[in-house]
């Protein structure tokens, strides 16, 4: 779930990512133990300023990507935290009646489908769409 950060959260967090880039490679075994990482999973220099960045732009908007092939959700995948999306098909020929849902009077096929998180993929997409 993605939650709201409060202002004085985000500069703790800010502050502890500054001090871990000018002085990570100097920490204990506790406190690199914390990142269950070893120093090739752990963000680069590059990787923190980035992540800063990001966390000082604050909470834009979430990206999410709905692929559908042949009239039917595919998957669904964004940038931010899994997301519980409500996917109503109203084109409900053979479908057992059993599953069907009725909104507003019409009948539908109602499910949930849970986001996943794909940060790589779903920058990909948006930049080739907004490239074209």
């Amino acid at each position: 779930m993605n939650r709201a950060i409060r202002d004085e959260e985000l500069s703790t967090v800010l502050m502890a990512l500054r001090f871990w880039q000018q002085h990570g490679h100097q920490a204990a075994d506790e406190i690199r133990a914390i990142g269950k990482s070893d120093e090739s999973t752990v963000l680069s220099d590059e990787g923190i300023d980035v992540l800063c960045d990001r966390l000082n732009a604050g909470p834009g908007s979430a990206q999410i990507v709905v692929e559908v092939l042949a009239g039917g959700v595919r998957n669904i995948y964004g940038d931010t935290a899994a997301v519980d999306c409500l996917v109503l098909d109203w084109d409900t020929d053979g479908v057992d009646p059993e599953r069907l849902t009725t909104i507003d009077g019409d009948e539908a096929f109602a499910f949930i489908w849970s986001t996943n998180v794909d940060l790589d993929t779903t920058e990909e997409v948006y930049s080739a769409v907004r490239d074209r």
